[in-house]
């Protein structure tokens, strides 16, 4: 079946390093310990605030430890991801557990996969919300206090207004371009 092939792929395509990452995410639990690894990749985003960014910035770091990028997923549609990623969400460490290593590698690696590019799309959406939430708050100190504070004002505006436009045009590059874009900003 076309399962089957994908099992293989990933089975085929993985290193051991990661295979071994993988099959930490379902091993037997101590028993003072309540969560697994794998249900801390399954951080749900809180509200958009620095706590939040923090911990979704921590997540993406864990998954990004698992090295499944791109160049290994390219060969796999978007529905197929989608799915086994769904898979990797409902079924429980038991269930996986009992799964051949292969079918296991391939749920989790899309699971890994998907919840990485989430998380990712999580961190550009709280952190537009601040950089908008600073940009309004610094528009309102300027109008409030345009005759005293006019050049700093002015300023201070102009900067946030200028580093939100780069946000914006480059929300759709990979997180390197969208990263080097918003930290190499200079206002003209």
């Amino acid at each position: 079946s076309a399962d089957n092939g994908l099992y293989e792929y990933f089975d085929k395509a993985l290193n051991n390093r990661q295979k071994q990452l993988i099959d930490g995410l379902v091993k037997e639990l101590p028993e003072n310990i309540f969560r697994s690894d794998l249900t801390l990749l399954k951080l749900v985003p809180g509200k958009p605030n620095i706590e939040t960014l923090h911990e979704q910035i921590n997540l993406l770091r864990k998954l990004e430890e698992f090295e499944i990028n791109d160049q290994l997923m390219n060969k796999i549609s978007v529905q197929r991801i989608k799915l086994f990623a769904s898979q990797g969400q409902e079924y429980d460490i038991q269930a996986l557990r009992r799964f051949p290593a292969a079918k296991r590698y391939t749920i989790l690696v899309c699971f890994i996969y998907k919840n990485a590019n989430d998380t990712r799309n999580n961190i550009v959406s709280i952190y537009i919300k601040k950089v908008g939430k600073a940009f309004s708050n610094a528009k309102l100190i300027y109008e409030n206090n345009l005759v005293d504070y006019a050049p700093t004002s002015r300023e201070i505006f102009n900067f946030t207004e200028g580093l939100n436009e780069r946000v914006i045009e480059n929300i759709d590059e990979s997180p390197i371009v969208f990263k080097r874009s918003i930290v190499t900003y200079k206002p003209i």
